[in-house]
């Protein structure tokens, strides 16, 4: 089965073995698994062992949404709220699958705010979110559709997707961030938090204690480290934060003491700002995560060898096959065949050797070099 319903959520589960799985509570995808390069599934996502998972506090890992307002709440709409907003706090509505096959399967999830009574003390704007996550056997997509349902009422909002992505954090680089402007949230001061500076490293790493918010960033980063990767790809959200809060991390209660050397947070987002969104209009946004291309090159070198293989079946055939052709020709002095039935017996051989299971693209000779695609 492409999904599996369990009391905390759904499974997703691609035919090439890949596995995702997101709780109700939050809509939260707590995990995502690939094949390594030796076939084993391998998670691409960091979840502290302290995490609650049963719904009674925001999940520390995974994917958390965020929604609608980054960090502690300044918009005259949301004061009410806790930080981060409400969105990875609710209970969301599972809406079934909308895609199940080769290319992907692909499930939604809705968090209405009406009935919500919980919900409609602390936040009285007219909202409605839907939640699209798609698993393909190396990329996870995680959609955040955005409605306005309101007939007059602009929604104003912040957004953004707080990836926690599995990583030994004194090794992990992310690229392309230079000459981005970025605010530095872990400065002493409110002067110069809000103080924007110009990131100069060619390569941005979490050595330190790091919690920067990159504005107007490119919408597509590279997460590296010795052993893997993960390419990160948004759409509409213009914003990335990097987030890592390295020995800070022992003072967080629900993460184990040394949890913060297992991951690096790398979070696309709109929380510059606020995005406005006009009365009974939808907003998209978008990240695709896909396994980083050596995973996709050791796929792929799996399945060259497997046409190698193939290949040379192939050829031991087409050497029975011609031994074969010169066994009907001795018929010929041997046998009182007709030449007809000689002639057709030819003429299928030469069907044989001539279809596409004997061409020459079939063989190993023609099969084009692996290069790691961008």
């Amino acid at each position: 089965m492409p999904t599996e319903t369990t009391e905390r959520g759904i499974i997703l589960k691609h035919p090439s073995g890949s596995i995702a799985e997101v709780l109700f509570y939050g809509s939260t995808v707590i995990s995502w698994k690939v094949p390594n390069a030796s076939g084993e599934l391998e998670e691409r996502l960091f979840v502290s062992s302290k995490a609650s998972l049963d719904g009674s506090k925001p999940v520390r890992g995974g994917i958390p949404i965020v929604f609608p307002c980054f960090g502690q709440p300044t918009h005259p709409d949301h004061l009410k709220l806790a930080q981060h907003g409400f969105a990875r706090n609710q209970m969301w509505t599972f809406d079934g699958a909308v895609m199940d096959n080769q290319a992907g399967v692909c499930v939604k999830f809705v968090l209405d705010p009406r009935g919500n009574e919980a919900l409609s003390a602390i936040y009285t704007t007219p909202f409605k979110l839907e939640y699209v996550v798609t698993l393909a056997a190396h990329q996870l997509s995680t959609d955040l559709h955005i409605k306005n349902p309101s007939a007059s009422h602009t929604l104003e909002f912040q957004a953004l997707l707080h990836s926690y992505i599995r990583a030994p954090a004194d090794e992990v680089t992310v690229t392309p961030l230079k000459g981005l402007q970025y605010y530095d949230k872990t400065e002493t001061t409110e002067e110069a938090r809000t103080t924007p500076k110009v990131e100069s490293r060619a390569e941005v790493d979490v050595k330190k204690y790091t919690d920067a918010v990159y504005e107007n960033a490119p919408m597509k980063y590279t997460v590296s480290w010795p052993s893997g990767g993960v390419d990160i790809k948004a759409q509409n959200f213009k914003d990335v934060v990097i987030w890592n809060p390295q020995e800070e991390g022992r003072k967080i209660g629900d993460m184990e003491s040394d949890g913060w050397k297992n991951y690096i947070c790398v979070e696309p987002g709109y929380v510059r700002g606020f995005e406005r969104l006009a009365p009974q209009k939808t907003w998209i946004y978008c990240q695709r995560s896909i396994s980083h291309t050596r995973d996709l090159l050791a796929s792929a070198e799996r399945q060259l060898r497997y046409l190698h293989d193939q290949a040379d079946r192939v050829r031991d055939l087409q050497d029975c096959l011609a031994t074969l052709s010169r066994r009907i020709d001795n018929l010929a002095f041997t046998t009182s065949l007709s030449p007809a039935i000689l002639s057709g017996l030819h003429a299928r051989l030469d069907d044989i050797l001539s279809s596409p299971l004997f061409s020459r693209s079939s063989t190993p000779d023609s099969l084009p070099d692996l290069e790691p695609s961008d």
